[in-house]
């Protein structure tokens, strides 16, 4: 990858700039729309919500537009989960005091949405739903399969046993994670991004942002010498769809064996 005379900061700055001078104006910046989607390694995201990736032999700088359609998706290792963060718990079994059996064998690290993703504490048993009606000590006590979405607000124990709280409708949902636990992510946090993951840019249109000039040829250069050839400059887009699939498997700290 050649290096270039601008920083990330500067490039990065620049099409923030363009982009949000337009967007004020009410109209797209003057664009081309992408023939194809643009396949790369993920380098870094940046503060000023710029995504940096590398294709082929260019940088591309990736501005996410307004309602950017975002998916950062691979699977996770236990100690990647973190309180805040939105779970989905297809099926455990459970009562409606929150209390669960067995363990956690299958969970989903998604993006509320107010449409789709929702904070859920479900079963089909219609004597075990908080929602229809006030339930008797018996009725609040009997296990169902239940459908769990909701926030994590506390994790404890260590690497070999994981103990989860989820913040469901009306309850509190305690669960131990199964030591086989499969653990996907699909979700919009590109913050979950590592360099060297899969990137494209699916949907999108190219852009032209004006660039900071080459450095001049070094006075003390051989005459006649033939200049060196300026290094292919980088590409610049306004995604509309951004995805991201993790190479390898996400992990946070680890927390050893009787560390709670």
């Amino acid at each position: 990858m050649a290096r270039h005379w601008f920083s990330f900061a500067v490039v990065a700055s620049l099409l923030v700039m363009v982009t949000s001078i337009v967007y004020a104006q009410g109209k797209a910046p003057a664009s081309t729309q992408l023939g194809s989607p643009v396949k790369g390694q993920f380098k870094k995201f940046g503060q000023n919500g710029v995504v940096e990736m590398a294709s082929g032999t260019r940088d591309v700088y990736v501005q996410l537009a307004p309602k950017c359609r975002t998916v950062i998706s691979g699977i996770a290792e236990p100690s990647f989960l973190a309180p805040q963060m939105f779970v989905k718990i297809p099926e455990i079994e459970a009562n409606a005091l929150g209390e669960t059996k067995g363990a956690i064998k299958k969970l989903d690290i998604v993006a509320p949405d107010p449409n789709t993703e929702i904070p859920t504490f479900y079963t089909e048993s219609a004597t075990a739903s908080l929602t229809q009606k006030k339930l008797t000590k018996e009725e609040a006590e009997k296990f169902n399969k239940y459908f769990v979405r909701g926030t994590i607000t506390k994790i404890s124990g260590d690497d070999n046993e994981r103990e989860l709280q989820i913040k469901v409708p009306n309850v509190t949902v305690t669960a131990k994670l199964a030591p086989d636990c499969k653990i996907e992510v699909l979700s919009d946090a590109v913050r979950f991004a590592r360099p060297g993951d899969e990137a494209e840019v699916r949907e999108g249109s190219e852009v032209q942002v004006p660039m900071p000039p080459a450095p001049k040829a070094a006075k003390n250069a051989p005459k006649g010498a033939t200049p060196a050839a300026a290094p292919q400059g980088p590409r610049f887009i306004i995604a509309t769809w951004f995805q991201v699939t993790a190479k390898e498997p996400l992990t946070g700290k680890k927390k050893p064996a009787g560390k709670k």
